[in-house]
């Protein structure tokens, strides 16, 4: 976190809390602000603020630094767990790509689907040699499982009628599509657009 940073949560908070803030002095802002910027200097923006707006949507009155510090760490610490089980349910999927069906290819992970691009990227990986997609492949999914999930998590966090107007705007550009058999719906995955196979740009 920069001093940048801080500030714009300060503003976020102080927006969420607007009765709570409205009585604070200036000179009492700008210490907290210091002291917000100290303790959060550890640690990224993007972990920060969502913590920040996780807390906002769960309490009536304004989190103490703690709490944000303790949510970030939650995030951090379950993230690297988070990637392996997401990893292990793509090697589980790919190994019976050739007879997985729709439906069980809809009950994978957000980031999962989304690194396969769709039911065909999943078949495509399970044809590569064993050596290839558990050295090659895993690396991929693991460097781009940060990214995947941070877009599940924003879009957790959109109101309807955002994420409607977002598939809107990607539907409107990309064109109607028709699915093949067994393709797994894009729309199912919040209208969100798919990058395509990230396994196969080796």
């Amino acid at each position: 976190m920069t001093p940048s940073d801080t500030s714009k949560l300060m503003a976020v908070l102080q927006a969420a809390y607007p009765a709570f803030y409205r009585d604070v002095s200036n000179a009492d802002k700008k210490a907290a602000l210091r002291l917000w910027d100290e303790l959060l200097r550890p640690y990224p923006p993007e972990i920060v603020t969502f913590a920040a707006k996780r807390l906002i949507s769960e309490c009536k009155f304004p989190p103490a630094v703690s709490e944000v510090i303790e949510r970030v760490k939650e995030a951090m610490c379950s993230g690297e767990d988070d990637a392996t089980e997401a990893w292990n349910a793509l090697h589980k999927a790919a190994s019976r790509a050739s007879v997985i069906t729709a439906a069980e290819y809809g009950a994978l992970p957000y980031e999962v689907r989304q690194f396969c691009g769709g039911m065909s990227g999943l078949r495509d990986l399970g044809m590569l040699e064993a050596d290839k997609f558990n050295t090659v492949t895993r690396g991929q999914f693991m460097k781009t499982y940060g990214v995947l999930k941070r877009r599940r998590e924003t879009l957790e966090l959109m109101p309807p009628e955002l994420k409607a107007l977002i598939g809107g705007t990607v539907n409107s550009a990309a064109g109607a599509k028709q699915l093949t058999e067994g393709e797994w719906n894009p729309q199912e995955d919040e209208q969100a657009a798919r990058p395509g196979p990230m396994a196969a740009q080796t």
